[in-house]
């Protein structure tokens, strides 16, 4: 009888999303990384704004192409027409990532989906709904958006284009995404059976590395732009803008690349900034590990030795790169987040090119998921601006921002 009635409680507990692993993982994936993205969501700051008007109205300037194309034909002096597209293309950025996770398999074959889980859930993913507005998501659309070209050869030609415009948008494009490009070069090279569409592949791979490496360098050894330049770009940019602009976006265009590397210097003697570095550590550094754990455990799956330890190499190399910003920019936790995005990004494309083999995570695995996702949800800090994250169910939130828009109208932060 007991045994009947216990048979009889757990039948009607029996719901869709939580009968097997992969069905609860994916759950967990779409529920939980929901409440994460909009943990980190917010307006678009004053900083994004005015770099999204940057133009080369003053010549060939670093930055320039996003402004010089899609605000000049948008408009985005209007702050509305600015915010509007930039929730746009960060909705763009989360579909297309959805898009790889199912065309790389994850779910299915990359344990039960429990590393999937781990990035979106993570704090990660918080801190990159935060940068909406700035650069990096239409770079992460770029380099997303030609992942999922699953041709090599395709690839390799539409790369040539997008990745020139990617360095014109951004110029760390080359540190932060142009590896796992690159990687996907190697591995699905390694997939084709003929040694001369191989070398063909890794040939247009490397002429895409020297254009972008060249590109560049051209940016960066350009003399900076004079104070009267600079000022005739600010004045043009606060006649026409319906928003305050921010004037350390200005201040950019009178540095080096060597001047930033100085600053970057003195801000490693300062203790606050290497305290929140420090933090950002241990909010980023739970995902990351996950990330390359997984990574290494489908790095197995690849039979041929040299092949693995290639395989293995390349990607260790192109999940770190984003930390080589720390030379050129203080946005510390910035480069953190992007770290975890890039990692994600090398491990989605490794799986896609198992041919589907089912890669098994061991069952420490899956409880450190389930810690790591527990923390992530707990993480809070500063995120930009000093902003802290948004609390769950979100409904103040929700209140404040209505209440805002219904007395000033939809207003940039003088952030």
């Amino acid at each position: 009888m007991t045994t009947a009635v216990q048979e009889g409680v757990g039948a009607g507990w029996r719901w869709p999303f939580f009968r097997d692993e992969r069905r609860f993982w994916s759950f967990a994936t779409v529920v939980l990384g929901a409440v994460s993205f909009l943990r980190g969501i917010r307006y678009p700051n004053s900083w994004s704004a005015t770099q999204a008007s940057i133009n080369y109205h003053q010549g060939l300037v670093k930055r320039g192409l996003f402004g010089a194309t899609f605000g000049g034909w948008l408009h985005f002096e209007r702050y509305l027409r600015f915010s509007l597209f930039s929730y746009l293309l960060m909705s763009v950025l989360v579909i297309l990532l959805g898009l790889l996770v199912h065309q790389s398999g994850a779910l299915r074959r990359l344990g039960a989906g429990e590393p999937v889980a781990v990035f979106f859930v993570s704090y990660a993913l918080t801190f990159l709904a935060n940068l909406v507005g700035y650069l990096d998501i239409p770079l992460g659309i770029l380099t997303v958006g030609l992942l999922l070209i699953r041709d090599a050869r395709l690839r390799a030609v539409a790369a040539v284009p997008l990745c020139v415009a990617g360095i014109l948008i951004h110029e760390m494009f080359l540190i932060v995404f142009l590896p796992v490009v690159l990687f996907s070069f190697l591995v699905d090279g390694l997939q084709l059976a003929s040694r001369r569409e191989r070398s063909r592949v890794w040939l247009i791979g490397a002429v895409v590395a020297l254009v972008c490496f060249a590109m560049t360098v051209r940016l960066a050894l350009q003399r900076p732009m004079t104070a009267a330049q600079v000022a005739a770009m600010r004045t043009e940019i606060e006649d026409k803008s319906d928003f305050p602009v921010n004037p350390g976006v200005f201040e950019v265009f009178l540095r080096s690349s060597s001047d930033n590397v100085h600053v970057v210097a003195e801000h490693f003697r300062k203790r606050a900034w290497v305290v929140g570095v420090e933090a950002g550590v241990g909010a980023f550094l739970p995902p990351a590990v996950m990330m390359i754990a997984a990574f290494w455990l489908a790095a197995r799956a690849l039979k041929v030795a040299m092949e693995r330890r290639l395989v293995l190499g390349a990607g260790m190399v192109a999940m770190l790169s984003p930390l080589l910003m720390y030379l050129f920019g203080w946005d510390a936790a910035r480069w953190d987040a992007l770290m975890c995005l890039e990692s994600f990004l090398v491990l989605l494309v490794l799986v896609r090119t198992t041919r589907g083999q089912v890669v098994r995570l061991p069952m420490e695995y899956r409880y450190a998921s389930i810690v790591v996702i527990a923390v992530g949800m707990a993480t809070g800090g500063s995120l930009l601006d000093a902003k802290s994250e948004n609390r769950f169910p979100f409904l103040l939130d929700l209140h404040r921002v209505s209440d805002e828009v219904k007395q000033d109208g939809w207003v940039c932060p003088d952030l």
